[in-house]
Protein backbone atom coordinates (compact mmCIF):
# COMPACT_ATOMS: atom_id res chain seq x y z
CA UNK A 1 0.00 0.00 0.00
CA UNK A 2 1.50 3.34 -1.06
CA UNK A 3 1.72 6.01 1.63
CA UNK A 4 1.33 8.83 -0.91
CA UNK A 5 -0.93 9.45 -3.90
CA UNK A 6 -0.82 12.01 -6.73
CA UNK A 7 -3.72 13.63 -8.50
CA UNK A 8 -5.04 16.85 -9.99
CA UNK A 9 -8.26 18.59 -8.99
CA UNK A 10 -10.35 21.44 -10.31
CA UNK A 11 -10.72 24.71 -8.41
CA UNK A 12 -14.21 26.09 -7.89
CA UNK A 13 -14.80 29.60 -6.62
CA UNK A 14 -17.52 29.98 -4.00
CA UNK A 15 -17.91 33.64 -3.01
CA UNK A 16 -14.55 34.59 -1.49
CA UNK A 17 -13.33 31.00 -1.15
CA UNK A 18 -11.57 28.72 -3.60
CA UNK A 19 -12.62 25.11 -3.09
CA UNK A 20 -11.50 21.70 -4.32
CA UNK A 21 -12.53 18.11 -3.61
CA UNK A 22 -10.23 15.24 -2.67
CA UNK A 23 -11.19 12.13 -4.69
CA UNK A 24 -12.46 9.35 -2.44
CA UNK A 25 -10.41 6.75 -4.35
CA UNK A 26 -7.20 8.40 -3.07
CA UNK A 27 -8.37 8.21 0.53
CA UNK A 28 -9.12 4.51 0.05
CA UNK A 29 -5.78 3.94 -1.69
CA UNK A 30 -4.04 5.37 1.38
CA UNK A 31 -6.15 3.13 3.62
CA UNK A 32 -6.98 6.26 5.61
CA UNK A 33 -9.79 6.21 8.13
CA UNK A 34 -11.91 8.74 9.99
CA UNK A 35 -9.77 10.95 12.30
CA UNK A 36 -6.56 10.05 10.45
CA UNK A 37 -4.43 12.94 9.22
CA UNK A 38 -3.39 13.54 5.64
CA UNK A 39 -0.97 16.07 4.24
CA UNK A 40 -1.93 17.85 1.04
CA UNK A 41 1.08 19.10 -0.91
CA UNK A 42 0.53 21.67 -3.67
CA UNK A 43 3.36 20.31 -5.82
CA UNK A 44 3.63 23.24 -8.24
CA UNK A 45 3.95 25.80 -5.45
CA UNK A 46 6.07 24.12 -2.76
CA UNK A 47 3.50 24.59 0.00
CA UNK A 48 1.30 22.28 2.03
CA UNK A 49 -1.49 21.93 4.53
CA UNK A 50 -2.84 19.18 6.76
CA UNK A 51 -6.39 18.01 7.40
CA UNK A 52 -8.10 15.52 9.64
CA UNK A 53 -10.41 13.11 7.81
CA UNK A 54 -13.96 13.97 8.94
CA UNK A 55 -16.89 11.71 9.64
CA UNK A 56 -19.17 10.91 6.72
CA UNK A 57 -22.20 13.14 6.56
CA UNK A 58 -25.46 11.29 7.31
CA UNK A 59 -27.04 12.87 4.25
CA UNK A 60 -24.43 11.30 1.91
CA UNK A 61 -23.88 7.74 0.83
CA UNK A 62 -20.10 8.20 0.61
CA UNK A 63 -17.54 10.37 2.35
CA UNK A 64 -16.86 13.70 0.65
CA UNK A 65 -13.85 15.87 1.50
CA UNK A 66 -14.36 19.35 0.13
CA UNK A 67 -11.75 21.91 1.19
CA UNK A 68 -10.97 25.59 0.93
CA UNK A 69 -7.51 26.61 -0.18
CA UNK A 70 -6.05 27.99 3.08
CA UNK A 71 -6.15 31.77 3.24
CA UNK A 72 -2.42 32.01 4.00
CA UNK A 73 -1.63 30.14 0.75
CA UNK A 74 -3.82 32.27 -1.54
CA UNK A 75 -1.03 34.67 -2.50
CA UNK A 76 1.35 31.78 -3.22
CA UNK A 77 -1.08 29.70 -5.32
CA UNK A 78 -3.01 32.62 -6.88
CA UNK A 79 -6.01 30.37 -7.69
CA UNK A 80 -8.60 31.04 -10.37
CA UNK A 81 -11.98 29.46 -10.97
CA UNK A 82 -11.58 26.40 -13.20
CA UNK A 83 -7.78 26.03 -12.74
CA UNK A 84 -6.30 22.59 -12.13
CA UNK A 85 -4.23 21.93 -9.02
CA UNK A 86 -1.57 19.21 -8.93
CA UNK A 87 -1.60 17.56 -5.52
CA UNK A 88 0.31 14.92 -3.64
CA UNK A 89 -1.48 13.39 -0.68
CA UNK A 90 0.26 11.57 2.18
CA UNK A 91 -1.05 9.69 5.18
CA UNK A 92 0.70 10.97 8.32
CA UNK A 93 1.44 8.85 11.35
CA UNK A 94 0.76 10.93 14.45
CA UNK A 95 3.98 10.21 16.37
CA UNK A 96 4.21 9.98 20.15
CA UNK A 97 6.82 8.90 22.70
CA UNK A 98 6.68 8.13 26.42
CA UNK A 99 10.44 8.33 26.99
CA UNK A 100 11.51 11.69 28.43
CA UNK A 101 15.21 10.79 28.33
CA UNK A 102 17.04 9.03 25.55
CA UNK A 103 20.77 8.25 25.96
CA UNK A 104 21.69 11.60 27.51
CA UNK A 105 19.23 13.60 25.40
CA UNK A 106 15.85 15.15 26.15
CA UNK A 107 13.12 13.84 23.81
CA UNK A 108 10.82 16.77 22.99
CA UNK A 109 8.30 14.35 21.49
CA UNK A 110 7.45 13.06 24.97
CA UNK A 111 6.20 16.51 26.00
CA UNK A 112 3.68 17.05 23.21
CA UNK A 113 0.06 16.36 24.19
CA UNK A 114 -2.65 15.01 21.91
CA UNK A 115 -4.61 18.24 22.26
CA UNK A 116 -3.96 21.79 23.39
CA UNK A 117 -6.95 23.84 24.53
CA UNK A 118 -9.20 21.12 23.08
CA UNK A 119 -7.59 21.48 19.66
CA UNK A 120 -5.88 18.57 17.94
CA UNK A 121 -2.11 18.27 17.69
CA UNK A 122 -0.45 16.32 14.87
CA UNK A 123 3.26 15.48 14.74
CA UNK A 124 5.28 14.37 11.75
CA UNK A 125 9.00 13.81 11.26
CA UNK A 126 10.75 15.99 8.70
CA UNK A 127 14.18 14.54 9.37
CA UNK A 128 15.49 12.07 11.92
CA UNK A 129 15.92 14.86 14.48
CA UNK A 130 13.31 17.46 13.43
CA UNK A 131 9.58 17.51 14.21
CA UNK A 132 6.80 19.41 12.49
CA UNK A 133 3.90 20.03 14.84
CA UNK A 134 0.54 20.98 13.38
CA UNK A 135 -1.82 22.88 15.66
CA UNK A 136 -5.41 22.97 14.39
CA UNK A 137 -6.67 26.41 15.32
CA UNK A 138 -10.26 26.46 14.07
CA UNK A 139 -9.88 25.24 10.48
CA UNK A 140 -6.34 26.54 9.83
CA UNK A 141 -3.45 24.32 10.88
CA UNK A 142 -0.41 26.23 12.15
CA UNK A 143 2.90 24.34 12.00
CA UNK A 144 5.76 24.62 14.50
CA UNK A 145 9.20 23.29 13.58
CA UNK A 146 11.32 22.08 16.51
CA UNK A 147 14.33 19.85 17.08
CA UNK A 148 13.42 16.55 18.69
CA UNK A 149 16.52 15.68 20.76
CA UNK A 150 18.33 18.21 22.98
CA UNK A 151 21.51 17.33 24.87
CA UNK A 152 21.06 17.26 28.64
CA UNK A 153 23.78 19.37 30.29
CA UNK A 154 24.25 22.39 32.51
CA UNK A 155 23.35 24.80 29.69
CA UNK A 156 19.94 23.15 29.30
CA UNK A 157 19.49 23.30 33.09
CA UNK A 158 20.30 27.01 33.09
CA UNK A 159 17.75 27.58 30.31
CA UNK A 160 14.99 25.90 32.31
CA UNK A 161 16.17 27.60 35.52
CA UNK A 162 15.75 30.98 33.86
CA UNK A 163 12.41 29.85 32.51
CA UNK A 164 11.29 28.72 35.98
CA UNK A 165 12.13 32.12 37.42
CA UNK A 166 11.15 34.60 34.74
CA UNK A 167 9.01 33.00 32.03
CA UNK A 168 5.30 33.67 31.71
CA UNK A 169 3.17 30.60 32.53
CA UNK A 170 -0.19 31.86 31.23
CA UNK A 171 -1.63 33.13 27.95
CA UNK A 172 -0.66 32.10 24.43
CA UNK A 173 2.87 33.55 24.46
CA UNK A 174 6.16 31.92 25.35
CA UNK A 175 7.90 34.82 27.06
CA UNK A 176 10.87 35.73 29.23
CA UNK A 177 11.43 38.88 31.31
CA UNK A 178 14.57 40.14 33.03
CA UNK A 179 16.31 43.34 34.09
CA UNK A 180 19.61 41.71 33.05
CA UNK A 181 20.49 41.83 29.37
CA UNK A 182 22.96 38.99 29.88
CA UNK A 183 20.12 36.68 30.92
CA UNK A 184 17.89 37.84 28.05
CA UNK A 185 20.69 37.04 25.61
CA UNK A 186 21.42 33.64 27.16
CA UNK A 187 17.76 32.63 27.10
CA UNK A 188 17.23 33.80 23.53
CA UNK A 189 20.43 32.27 22.21
CA UNK A 190 19.86 28.92 23.85
CA UNK A 191 16.40 28.57 22.31
CA UNK A 192 18.20 28.42 18.95
CA UNK A 193 19.28 24.89 20.00
CA UNK A 194 15.63 23.90 19.59
CA UNK A 195 15.74 25.15 15.97
CA UNK A 196 12.20 26.48 15.99
CA UNK A 197 10.72 28.43 13.09
CA UNK A 198 9.46 31.16 15.42
CA UNK A 199 10.98 34.61 15.87
CA UNK A 200 11.18 36.80 18.98
CA UNK A 201 9.35 40.03 19.67
CA UNK A 202 11.30 42.53 21.82
CA UNK A 203 9.69 44.91 24.32
CA UNK A 204 11.39 47.42 26.60
CA UNK A 205 9.52 48.31 29.81
CA UNK A 206 10.72 51.54 31.37
CA UNK A 207 9.83 53.87 34.21
CA UNK A 208 7.56 56.82 33.44
CA UNK A 209 10.19 58.99 35.16
CA UNK A 210 12.57 58.42 32.22
CA UNK A 211 12.08 61.13 29.63
CA UNK A 212 14.54 59.96 26.96
CA UNK A 213 14.59 56.22 26.31
CA UNK A 214 16.85 56.32 23.25
CA UNK A 215 19.97 55.27 25.15
CA UNK A 216 18.19 52.22 26.58
CA UNK A 217 16.90 51.25 23.13
CA UNK A 218 20.39 51.54 21.63
CA UNK A 219 21.86 49.54 24.51
CA UNK A 220 19.34 46.76 23.93
CA UNK A 221 19.96 46.74 20.18
CA UNK A 222 23.74 46.74 20.54
CA UNK A 223 23.83 44.02 23.19
CA UNK A 224 21.49 41.67 21.32
CA UNK A 225 22.55 42.69 17.80
CA UNK A 226 19.06 43.90 16.83
CA UNK A 227 19.95 46.37 14.13
CA UNK A 228 16.95 45.47 11.96
CA UNK A 229 14.46 44.56 14.68
CA UNK A 230 11.64 46.74 15.89
CA UNK A 231 11.66 47.46 19.63
CA UNK A 232 8.26 47.86 21.26
CA UNK A 233 8.03 50.27 24.21
CA UNK A 234 5.92 50.06 27.37
CA UNK A 235 5.95 52.88 29.91
CA UNK A 236 5.21 51.80 33.48
CA UNK A 237 5.02 54.10 36.48
CA UNK A 238 5.32 51.16 38.93
CA UNK A 239 8.77 49.86 37.94
CA UNK A 240 12.12 51.16 39.21
CA UNK A 241 14.44 49.38 36.77
CA UNK A 242 14.24 48.99 33.02
CA UNK A 243 13.02 45.49 32.16
CA UNK A 244 13.35 43.59 28.92
CA UNK A 245 10.74 41.18 27.57
CA UNK A 246 11.13 38.75 24.69
CA UNK A 247 8.19 36.66 23.55
CA UNK A 248 6.97 34.31 20.83
CA UNK A 249 3.27 34.05 20.06
CA UNK A 250 2.87 30.28 20.02
CA UNK A 251 0.58 28.42 22.39
CA UNK A 252 2.14 25.15 21.18
CA UNK A 253 5.72 26.19 22.00
CA UNK A 254 4.62 27.58 25.38
CA UNK A 255 2.72 24.39 26.26
CA UNK A 256 5.61 22.12 25.26
CA UNK A 257 8.18 24.14 27.20
CA UNK A 258 6.09 24.36 30.37
CA UNK A 259 5.40 20.64 30.24
CA UNK A 260 9.12 19.92 29.79
CA UNK A 261 9.98 22.24 32.68
CA UNK A 262 7.55 20.59 35.10
CA UNK A 263 8.35 17.04 34.00
CA UNK A 264 12.13 17.45 34.15
CA UNK A 265 12.02 19.32 37.46
CA UNK A 266 9.88 16.64 39.11
CA UNK A 267 11.90 13.80 37.57
CA UNK A 268 15.17 15.17 38.97
CA UNK A 269 13.59 15.94 42.35
CA UNK A 270 12.26 12.39 42.71
CA UNK A 271 15.28 10.49 41.32
CA UNK A 272 17.54 9.17 44.07
CA UNK A 273 20.77 8.93 42.05
CA UNK A 274 21.29 11.34 39.18
CA UNK A 275 23.45 10.59 36.16
CA UNK A 276 26.34 12.98 35.52
CA UNK A 277 24.40 14.87 32.85
CA UNK A 278 21.29 15.21 35.06
CA UNK A 279 23.50 16.34 37.95
CA UNK A 280 24.97 19.10 35.76
CA UNK A 281 21.44 19.98 34.59
CA UNK A 282 20.29 20.28 38.23
CA UNK A 283 23.20 22.58 39.13
CA UNK A 284 22.41 24.87 36.19
CA UNK A 285 18.70 24.86 37.05
CA UNK A 286 19.23 25.91 40.69
CA UNK A 287 21.87 28.55 39.86
CA UNK A 288 19.70 30.30 37.26
CA UNK A 289 16.51 30.01 39.31
CA UNK A 290 18.45 31.82 42.03
CA UNK A 291 19.52 34.66 39.73
CA UNK A 292 15.91 35.20 38.69
CA UNK A 293 13.97 34.62 41.91
CA UNK A 294 16.71 34.54 44.55
CA UNK A 295 17.61 37.17 47.13
CA UNK A 296 20.67 37.58 49.37
CA UNK A 297 20.32 39.39 52.71
CA UNK A 298 23.07 40.05 55.24
CA UNK A 299 21.29 40.12 58.58
CA UNK A 300 21.97 43.29 60.56
CA UNK A 301 21.17 41.80 63.94
CA UNK A 302 23.21 38.60 63.98
CA UNK A 303 25.66 39.18 61.10
CA UNK A 304 24.27 36.09 59.40
CA UNK A 305 23.40 35.46 55.76
CA UNK A 306 19.97 34.71 54.33
CA UNK A 307 19.43 33.28 50.86
CA UNK A 308 15.89 32.66 49.67
CA UNK A 309 13.96 31.89 46.49
CA UNK A 310 10.56 33.45 45.85
CA UNK A 311 8.22 30.70 44.65
CA UNK A 312 4.46 30.70 45.35
CA UNK A 313 3.70 27.32 43.71
CA UNK A 314 3.71 24.48 46.26
CA UNK A 315 4.65 21.73 43.79
CA UNK A 316 7.59 23.79 42.58
CA UNK A 317 8.65 24.48 46.16
CA UNK A 318 8.67 20.74 46.87
CA UNK A 319 10.76 20.00 43.76
CA UNK A 320 13.32 22.73 44.43
CA UNK A 321 13.73 21.66 48.08
CA UNK A 322 14.33 18.06 46.96
CA UNK A 323 16.82 19.12 44.28
CA UNK A 324 18.75 21.21 46.81
CA UNK A 325 18.98 18.13 49.07
CA UNK A 326 20.96 16.36 46.36
CA UNK A 327 23.73 18.92 46.91
CA UNK A 328 23.48 18.63 50.72
CA UNK A 329 21.77 22.01 51.00
CA UNK A 330 18.98 22.03 53.55
CA UNK A 331 16.02 24.29 52.84
CA UNK A 332 12.43 24.80 53.91
CA UNK A 333 9.39 26.66 52.64
CA UNK A 334 8.06 29.70 54.44
CA UNK A 335 4.98 31.14 52.77
CA UNK A 336 5.91 32.02 49.19
CA UNK A 337 9.65 31.70 49.87
CA UNK A 338 12.16 28.88 50.12
CA UNK A 339 14.82 29.57 52.75
CA UNK A 340 18.22 27.99 52.00
CA UNK A 341 20.75 26.90 54.58
CA UNK A 342 23.80 29.18 54.60
CA UNK A 343 26.17 26.96 56.52
CA UNK A 344 29.79 26.60 55.41
CA UNK A 345 29.21 23.85 52.83
CA UNK A 346 26.11 25.51 51.35
CA UNK A 347 27.82 28.90 50.90
CA UNK A 348 30.89 27.24 49.40
CA UNK A 349 28.68 25.31 46.93
CA UNK A 350 26.81 28.47 45.96
CA UNK A 351 30.02 30.41 45.34
CA UNK A 352 31.83 27.58 43.54
CA UNK A 353 28.91 26.98 41.16
CA UNK A 354 28.46 30.65 40.26
CA UNK A 355 25.31 31.54 42.18
CA UNK A 356 24.12 35.11 41.42
CA UNK A 357 26.88 35.72 38.86
CA UNK A 358 25.55 38.47 36.64
CA UNK A 359 23.39 39.90 39.42
CA UNK A 360 26.16 42.05 40.87
CA UNK A 361 24.28 43.23 43.95
CA UNK A 362 23.39 39.76 45.24
CA UNK A 363 26.73 38.27 44.15
CA UNK A 364 28.62 41.01 46.01
CA UNK A 365 26.73 40.29 49.22
CA UNK A 366 27.47 36.57 48.99
CA UNK A 367 31.17 37.27 48.41
CA UNK A 368 31.25 39.86 51.19
CA UNK A 369 29.82 37.40 53.67
CA UNK A 370 32.30 34.65 52.71
CA UNK A 371 35.28 37.00 52.92
CA UNK A 372 34.23 38.36 56.32
CA UNK A 373 32.92 35.21 57.97
CA UNK A 374 35.18 33.98 60.77
CA UNK A 375 35.14 30.30 59.81
CA UNK A 376 35.90 30.97 56.11
CA UNK A 377 38.70 33.40 56.90
CA UNK A 378 40.22 31.33 59.70
CA UNK A 379 40.32 28.18 57.54
CA UNK A 380 41.89 30.11 54.66
CA UNK A 381 44.56 31.69 56.84
CA UNK A 382 45.47 28.46 58.62
CA UNK A 383 45.55 26.33 55.48
CA UNK A 384 47.91 28.90 54.01
CA UNK A 385 50.33 28.15 56.86
CA UNK A 386 50.80 24.62 55.54
CA UNK A 387 53.20 25.21 52.64
CA UNK A 388 54.70 21.73 52.95
CA UNK A 389 54.40 18.67 55.17
CA UNK A 390 54.68 19.88 58.75
CA UNK A 391 54.40 18.32 62.22
CA UNK A 392 51.93 19.48 64.87
CA UNK A 393 54.66 21.42 66.69
CA UNK A 394 55.39 23.64 63.67
CA UNK A 395 51.68 24.27 63.08
CA UNK A 396 51.33 25.17 66.77
CA UNK A 397 53.99 27.85 66.40
CA UNK A 398 52.68 29.25 63.10
CA UNK A 399 49.03 29.38 64.18
CA UNK A 400 49.55 30.66 67.75
CA UNK A 401 47.46 27.77 69.07
CA UNK A 402 48.22 25.49 71.96
CA UNK A 403 49.68 22.12 71.05
CA UNK A 404 46.41 20.38 71.95
CA UNK A 405 44.31 22.86 69.91
CA UNK A 406 46.70 22.62 66.95
CA UNK A 407 46.51 18.81 67.00
CA UNK A 408 42.71 18.88 67.15
CA UNK A 409 42.46 21.46 64.34
CA UNK A 410 44.65 19.37 62.03
CA UNK A 411 42.74 16.19 62.90
CA UNK A 412 39.30 17.80 62.42
CA UNK A 413 40.20 19.27 59.04
CA UNK A 414 41.75 16.03 57.85
CA UNK A 415 38.32 14.47 58.48
CA UNK A 416 36.70 17.33 56.55
CA UNK A 417 39.06 16.62 53.66
CA UNK A 418 41.15 19.81 53.64
CA UNK A 419 44.30 18.27 55.15
CA UNK A 420 46.10 15.01 54.39
CA UNK A 421 47.98 12.85 56.90
CA UNK A 422 51.24 11.35 55.64
CA UNK A 423 50.73 7.61 55.16
CA UNK A 424 54.35 6.81 56.07
CA UNK A 425 54.87 9.39 58.81
CA UNK A 426 51.43 9.96 60.40
CA UNK A 427 52.75 12.84 62.49
CA UNK A 428 53.15 14.98 59.34
CA UNK A 429 50.32 16.97 57.79
CA UNK A 430 49.97 18.55 54.35
CA UNK A 431 47.31 20.20 52.20
CA UNK A 432 44.95 17.83 50.40
CA UNK A 433 43.60 18.57 46.93
CA UNK A 434 40.44 19.91 48.55
CA UNK A 435 42.55 22.17 50.75
CA UNK A 436 44.42 23.55 47.73
CA UNK A 437 41.10 23.99 45.93
CA UNK A 438 39.64 25.90 48.90
CA UNK A 439 42.57 28.34 48.97
CA UNK A 440 42.18 28.88 45.23
CA UNK A 441 38.42 29.51 45.60
CA UNK A 442 38.96 32.14 48.29
CA UNK A 443 41.63 33.83 46.14
CA UNK A 444 39.11 33.94 43.28
CA UNK A 445 36.45 35.34 45.64
CA UNK A 446 38.80 38.13 46.76
CA UNK A 447 39.65 39.05 43.18
CA UNK A 448 36.04 38.95 42.02
CA UNK A 449 34.81 41.00 44.97
CA UNK A 450 37.40 43.71 44.38
CA UNK A 451 36.42 43.93 40.71
CA UNK A 452 32.73 44.19 41.59
CA UNK A 453 33.43 46.88 44.19
CA UNK A 454 35.42 48.96 41.70
CA UNK A 455 33.01 48.59 38.79
CA UNK A 456 29.80 48.99 40.76
CA UNK A 457 30.21 51.90 43.19
CA UNK A 458 26.54 51.83 44.20
CA UNK A 459 27.16 48.61 46.13
CA UNK A 460 27.31 49.69 49.77
CA UNK A 461 29.24 47.47 52.13
CA UNK A 462 27.57 46.50 55.41
CA UNK A 463 29.16 48.11 58.44
CA UNK A 464 28.55 45.45 61.02
CA UNK A 465 31.32 42.89 60.43
CA UNK A 466 34.31 43.22 62.70
CA UNK A 467 37.44 44.02 60.67
CA UNK A 468 39.74 41.47 62.33
CA UNK A 469 38.18 38.60 60.31
CA UNK A 470 38.29 40.39 56.95
CA UNK A 471 40.28 38.89 54.05
CA UNK A 472 40.19 41.99 51.85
Amino acid sequence: MKNNQKTHVKICKDRDNFKFTIPLRLIRALNAKTNDYIKIIFTDFGCETVIKIPNKSKSRKYLQIKLNIPFELIDTINPKDGDLLNLEIELIENLRSNNLLNKGYLDILSAIPLTIENKNILIETLEEDVLKIWYFNKTKPKPLIIKRFIKIDRNLGEFFGLMQAESGKKGNKFSFTSILLSEIKQFRDYLSHFKTNKSWRYTLHYSSKINDIKDEINRLKDYLNLENNKIFLAKNKCIKHTAYVIDVTSVVLKTIMIHLLKTLRSYIADTEELTDELNRFAIGFIIKDLIGDGTVIINNSNKGLQVNISEPDLDTQRDIINILKKFNIDSYSQGIKIQLSTDFKSCLWLFENGAFKGHNYNRSKLLYYILHNYYFTCLYQRLNLIKRSIPIKDFETLSNLSYKSAAKYLSDNSKRGFISIDSVRPTLYSLSKNGEKYIQLIEEAKKEYCELSLNHPYWKQPRYFSPYSCLI
